[in-house]
């Protein structure tokens, strides 16, 4: 039996990302866990994100052209290394560098990872898409409003004293 904590989205916010980030390349991030692990890391911050969102289609994911482009933090620069080496180990990262991201970053690397590693996990991101994506798609979401876009009953994890 699985005692693991499921993974969930960060924020709302981050479901929203997330899920246009599935419209926009396809379902592929919902299917394959190097890339939706990947996906799922780079849609976290909304800075990292917008870097990221012109160098993924879903035949590929360019992470040299996003730390290239622009400049990059380097709470950013770290999670798009991390997301490049879960994704097919294309960029190197230290694990003692993950010391020196925030606490929102930090539990997206950690949540990414457990994704890479197991399939089951990626299946629950993958119902939490389906059913934020249907909530979205029933109800005009009022944008300055986050009321809505998930049923009642679903739970929301937080590291150890964020709640």
């Amino acid at each position: 039996m699985n005692t693991e904590r499921p993974v969930d989205f960060l924020t709302l916010e981050h479901a929203a990302r997330f899920t246009d980030a599935v419209k926009q390349i396809g379902t592929i991030a919902l299917n394959d866990e190097p890339y939706g692990s990947a996906v799922y890391l780079l849609t976290v911050s909304p800075t990292v994100w917008n870097k990221a969102t012109r160098h993924i289609t879903e035949e590929r994911i360019n992470f040299q052209a996003m730390i290239e482009e622009s400049y990059v933090s380097t709470g950013e620069s770290i999670a798009i290394r991390t997301a490049g080496n879960l994704y097919n180990g294309c960029l190197e990262v230290n694990p003692v560098e993950f010391t020196r991201l925030d606490s929102k970053l930090f539990k997206g690397v950690i949540n990414a990872i457990r994704l890479r590693r197991d399939e089951l996990l990626l299946k629950e991101i993958k119902l939490l898409y389906e059913i934020y994506s249907r909530e979205s798609e029933e109800t005009e979401l009022d944008q300055s409003s986050s009321m809505g876009a998930y049923p009642e009953d679903t739970k929301f994890y937080y590291p150890r004293g964020e709640e």
